[in-house]
């Protein structure tokens, strides 16, 4: 798509004019670099010969209070006919593009209990507008759509998470339910801005993994408050989960044991031993439900769950560049490009997978043979619509559907 004509700025952000992009001017982090969660910096005077920020200031938060000129989050007409939409958008279109909504009472429990809640709860309802906003970004036709939606999830992203951090603080078995939803709808959130990130040099998505270990311990906190609450909405999701979950724990390595290979002259310490290990085990858990056929959208679940799963040592391990944690991460992002024609997924794990392999020695090169061939074999069409569901075997269908939206 050529780029749309816009008036160039002369005083937004060091780096959109770099770009060459509209810089919406949001302060103290614009649009562009909130979404690519890069740091923000302003060097130019406006009209008046002010700053249009101090040029030594940077930011990477997702804090940034944008311009009135952005869409607001003020009471008022647009905004209520604007959530409305976006509410809509999430039951219709986002809620069957999730993990497990093959399964009925999922499907109920995204598409229906949850935007009820979220009437209850503001940290879910300012969730479900920034997921479904990002959503709408995905497939919006053109890049100034794209833009507006993706400005609205940062203002709405921002509300959240302010909100949540209180909620989370004081967790009660009133709000724990609801408290839930908003983490698992985060993590995915964080996953699927993971598609826009740059590469170089390449850092791995250490946002995303510590969001994800925090789901683990948020969710646990939770059903200890609600275990004795049957009709809890958060049961389903669980319930539907745990054999898969248990059976993580007893699949054999078997099937990626050349991971735990250790080269001539490594020596990694017992406990990296373990950890390594375990990740393999993680993957051998996806490895053999993708190799018996199963529903894509049990698939993405386990594809979901590995994040939350991971052992923290790993974590730590990929945050020192660690070659093996790293390669192990490529398989995981290998095994994630088979649901790529979902638009949270895209060609995410292709782009991550090379960023790696460029990253790491020529040693470890050959262990990145099995990643590269997997996630470039499952590059996206980036013309797939569809319904956002899936047939009866697990995949996506064509465009002969009757209801279109595109879920790339």
């Amino acid at each position: 798509m050529p780029r749309l004509y816009h008036t160039k700025s002369k005083t937004g952000c060091k780096r959109c004019r770099a770009r060459r992009v509209k810089c919406d001017e949001a302060w103290p982090t614009c649009g562009g670099c909130l979404r690519h969660q890069v740091d923000c910096t302003y060097d130019r005077l406006d009209s008046t010969g002010n700053a249009a920020s101090p040029a030594s200031t940077t930011s990477n938060s997702s804090s940034s209070k944008p311009k009135s000129r952005n869409p607001s989050l003020n009471e008022g007409r647009d905004r209520r006919y604007r959530e409305l939409r976006l509410m809509h958008a999430f039951a219709v279109q986002t809620a069957p593009t999730m993990a497990g909504t093959h399964l009925p009472e999922l499907i109920e429990t995204w598409s229906i209990e949850v935007p009820k809640l979220a009437l209850d709860y503001e940290p879910l309802l300012s969730a479900i507008m920034a997921f479904a906003s990002h959503h709408l970004a995905r497939i919006a036709d053109t890049q100034e759509k794209a833009d507006e939606y993706m400005n609205l999830r940062s203002l709405y992203l921002e509300s959240t998470l302010y909100k949540h951090r209180i909620a989370v603080g004081g967790l009660t078995k009133h709000n724990a339910d609801a408290v839930s939803f908003t983490t698992v709808i985060l993590t995915f959130d964080s996953f699927a801005n993971l598609r826009d990130r740059p590469l170089e040099p390449y850092e791995p998505p250490l946002q995303w993994l510590q969001l994800s270990r925090g789901i683990g311990g948020v969710c646990k906190l939770a059903l200890n408050l609600i275990q004795d609450d049957p009709g809890a909405k958060i049961w389903p999701v669980v319930t539907s989960m745990m054999p898969f979950i248990r059976h993580s724990r007893t699949v054999k390595v078997d099937a990626l044991a050349h991971l735990l290979h250790v080269h001539e002259g490594e020596m990694p310490e017992a406990i990296d031993m373990d950890a390594y290990e375990e990740t393999t085990r993680l993957l051998c858990w996806m490895l053999e439900a993708r190799e018996s056929g199963e529903h894509i959208k049990m698939f993405c679940r386990r594809m979901m769950a590995f994040s939350v799963l991971l052992p923290d040592r790993i974590t730590g391990l990929l945050e020192r560049r660690d070659s093996r944690a790293l390669v192990m991460l490529a398989h995981f992002f290998a095994l994630s490009s088979y649901a790529s024609e979902f638009w949270w997924v895209g060609d995410m794990p292709r782009r991550e997978i090379s960023a790696i392999r460029d990253f790491l020695e020529p040693k470890w090169h050959g262990m990145m043979v099995w990643p590269m061939k997997t996630a470039q074999e499952n590059v996206p069409n980036t013309e797939t619509i569809s319904t956002g569901r899936v047939n009866e075997e697990g995949e996506v269908p064509g465009d002969t559907e009757s209801r279109q939206c595109r879920i790339y």
